[in-house]
């Protein structure tokens, strides 16, 4: 099973739409924005004073998160979620707002794919040089003939409050939120 990235664009033509606009710098999907052609992109990039990138918009049949974490040297991903919203994209609100997005844990994906994500995940933490916990976000994409698995992002500073999916997925595996933040300190 191979593991795609969206395409990114660092020039502003040839660009096939919708792409996502999202800061280069932050978080929590803040300033993240959808742009289905041309007028909307140069709209976007003017108002802000960020670097953008601007990547291609993968079209979800499911959005997927695993937790990484370290301990004591050893490095293990906690689970896959998958993560169901109301709105376009999986955006400040739906991440931060009850109600307005559900987390499936353990993700409904087929299981041989859900040890490739907890093992790939694992690796991605090892060789970007991460340290004590890290949560990183796929897309699977809607072709229903095979299940593609774009790499979206790695969060280094995932969110902790109580609707977060890093402490989700630690209570699942039996790990309390002090025992999750014990750990996220000693590994630091």
């Amino acid at each position: 099973m191979n593991l795609n990235t969206p395409k990114t664009y660092s020039k502003l033509n040839n660009i096939k739409y919708p792409v996502i606009v999202k800061p280069n710098k932050g978080g929590s999907s803040f300033g993240i924005y959808v742009a289905d052609n041309d007028i909307q992109l140069k709209s976007i990039l003017k108002k802000s004073t960020e670097d953008m990138i601007v990547e291609q918009k993968i079209i979800a049949n499911k959005e997927l998160t695993v937790t990484v974490i370290e301990e004591k040297g050893n490095v293990r991903s906690l689970g896959v979620t998958e993560i169901n919203f109301q709105s376009d994209i999986y955006d400040y609100q739906a991440k931060y707002t009850k109600g307005f997005s559900n987390h499936i844990f353990p993700a409904k994906i087929p299981k041989k794919d859900y040890a490739f994500l907890l093992k790939i995940s694992e690796n991605i933490f090892k060789i970007i040089g991460c340290k004590s916990i890290a949560r990183i976000d796929y897309i699977m994409d809607k072709n229903k003939n095979s299940n593609r698995y774009f790499f979206l992002e790695i969060n280094t500073h995932p969110g902790l409050t109580d609707i977060s999916l890093a402490p989700e997925q630690a209570s699942f595996n039996n790990l309390s939120y002090s025992n999750l933040v014990e750990m996220i300190l000693s590994s630091a």
